[in-house]
């Protein structure tokens, strides 16, 4: 590599680092029943909006396992598991980390998994969103309790088929050894197979449990998102009254009531009804981050409901007198496709009143990066971004569409996402898959070699977008139309090719037509991730020292709105510098 690339590269990558460590933890997910989809499949997603996040995907492949066998469970923290905030790097697997040691089932599901489980060979998908900015009581910590939501997920993954399953695996579990939180003492996963999808609430068990008590060691709540609905899970806590006697839809804790009766959050005396979010939070209204993304995706989704904006709904209450929520779930106004949520996660509301392309802060040329915080003080008064349905760090995004009237290899798709998506670019997995592409398994967020990973070809053109956002976003569209494009035109033909290879002989069918994905998706991942970096070099080419220099060279570029920008300066001019120049 050249120097003068060399040169670029580093400046670059040093200001994503600093930029992208004051960024703040949250992720976004959507939730589509099977009836509102476009071609009948459940789909769910998830944004890990966190910078630091590893963002290595990994295959674990099925196993046999004999009787007897100990399953060794470590402590998987999401941020620190392999390395620090400085690089260095951690042993995950010491002896001190150790969570837990369980009897292994005699055979292990394979699965595609990164932070948490993405998606298994029976195409269950999970994906998680912490509980933040939703004032969960303090008292709910537990100093006990031993297990993640990443162990508890991947234990979904190897052991369920179905959803169902998934949260029988997970709770069980959990009751048994202790949820344990990070951040706040609550986590929310997002869980899907090809026929129903759910929401489960997880939080530790207040400060009484121990292990063995006999008591649970959490407290959960899970919802299934009706077949005609969607739903946003914006790192809020969104499941509010239960149905005690709807099991079709509800599932819960033994302890979800006695607990918060317990604690004294609850009156069973009262004429209010169980509400999830009122018992375990201290119902205060919902945060601007968590509101503002749910208001937008339900703009998508159900724009006739006119739900009130987030300035609106903050001061509003409910028929109990509690803050207004928005709903846990609603009917599709329209049918959903696979290239619509990932279009969403590129969305900064343009043309709302909170557009993140508009504004002193987005710069001339309407950058809708926050990275130094969406909310701000100046005077004693603040300022308020919008937070958008993705972050300013994305490590990875991922749409897990799941078709039940597909044999389960072909089925399920995963569709990935390395780095922000704004910026990155979508490839599919099926997850009838063996392994995965070198280039989306190896690397980490310290080291840059040119041309290697798949999350540093997005993360050097989501930096580099910066420079002239408003005019390199434009390519980087086209180059995500043709990228994509392409795999959305080729998946009714690979499907056809594996359907009929899986059929072709009942003993070796499903083997071949599981090769042959395997073939497919790896050599598409990699072509896409090779040539996203020939785009990234013609990027620094076009758009060095800040000019337009294709197709002629060193065209000065032209600023939207540019008297405002005039007029800040002469503002800035006058009142700072002292200059009045007639």
């Amino acid at each position: 590599m050249n120097k003068i690339k060399l040169t670029i590269l580093l400046l670059v990558v040093g200001l994503f680092l600093l930029a992208s460590s004051l960024s703040a933890f949250a992720c976004t997910s959507f939730i589509v029943g099977k009836k509102v989809s476009v071609d009948g499949s459940t789909m769910i997603t998830i944004s890990q909006d966190q910078p630091q996040y590893d963002f290595r995907l990994e295959y674990i492949p099925a196993k046999n396992h004999k009787e007897g066998t100990i399953k060794t469970l470590y402590d998987y923290p999401q941020k620190y598991r392999w390395w620090d905030d400085y690089g260095n790097p951690i042993d995950a697997h010491a002896p001190e980390l150790i969570a837990a040691e369980i009897p292994e089932v005699a055979h292990t599901y394979g699965y595609i998994r990164r932070m948490f489980g993405v998606m298994n060979e029976h195409q269950l998908s999970t994906g998680m969103a912490t509980m933040s900015h939703m004032y969960l009581h303090n008292e709910l910590w537990n100093q006990e309790t031993k297990l993640r939501m990443t162990n508890l997920s991947y234990l979904a993954m190897e052991r369920a088929k179905t959803s169902r399953e998934a949260i029988k695996v997970i709770t069980k579990f959990a009751e048994e050894y202790g949820f344990k939180g990070e951040l706040i003492p609550g986590k929310t996963l997002v869980i899907g197979d090809p026929n129903e999808v759910w929401v489960l609430h997880m939080i530790e068990p207040g400060p009484f449990w121990s292990p063995g008590c006999g008591e649970p060691g959490c407290v959960w709540v899970a919802q299934r998102v009706p077949d005609d609905h969607v739903a946003i899970i914006p790192n809020g806590i969104e499941i509010g009254n239960i149905d005690f006697n709807d099991p079709d839809n509800f599932m819960y804790s033994s302890n979800i009531k006695s607990l918060a009766e317990e604690m004294g959050w609850y009156d069973p005396k009262s004429d209010l009804p169980f509400n999830f979010i009122e018992a375990y939070t201290e119902g205060k209204p919902t945060g601007w981050s968590v509101s503002e993304r749910q208001w937008r995706g339900y703009q998508f989704l159900a724009p006739s409901l006119k739900l009130p904006n987030p300035d609106e709904a903050y001061t509003m209450k409910d028929s109990n007198g509690w803050s207004y929520r928005y709903p846990f779930s609603v009917k599709a106004e329209r049918k959903i496709s696979a290239a619509d949520l990932m279009s969403f996660y590129r969305d900064h509301a343009e043309g709302t009143y909170l557009d993140l392309t508009k504004g002193p802060l987005a710069g001339p040329f309407g950058i809708p990066t926050r990275t130094f915080g969406s909310s701000l003080k100046i005077n004693d008064e603040k300022i308020h971004e919008l937070r958008g349905l993705e972050g300013d760090g994305t490590t990875y995004t991922q749409v897990c569409k799941m078709r039940s009237w597909l044999p389960d290899p072909i089925g399920g798709i995963a569709w990935w996402s390395p780095g922000r998506p704004t910026t990155a670019f979508y490839v599919p997995f099926y997850c009838g898959i063996n392994k995965l592409p070198v280039v989306y398994t190896t690397g980490n967020q310290f080291e840059m070699e040119w041309g290697k990973t798949a999350y540093w070809a997005a993360t050097f053109v989501n930096t580099f977008s910066n420079v002239m956002y408003s005019y390199i976003i434009e390519d980087v569209k086209k180059k995500q139309n043709e990228l994509e494009g392409e795999a959305l035109a080729m998946i009714p033909v690979i499907d056809k090719i594996a359907l009929d290879l899986y059929k072709s002989d009942p003993k070796v069918g499903p083997k071949q037509a599981k090769k042959y994905l395997t073939q497919w998706s790896n050599q598409h991942a990699d072509n896409v991730v090779e040539r996203y970096w020939d785009f990234a070099n013609n990027l620094i080419v076009k758009y060095h020292n800040r000019y337009i220099n294709q197709p002629k060279v060193s065209t000065k570029p032209k600023i939207a709105d540019e008297d405002y920008w005039l007029n800040l300066a002469l503002e800035y001019q006058k009142n700072v510098r002292g200059r009045i120049i007639k």
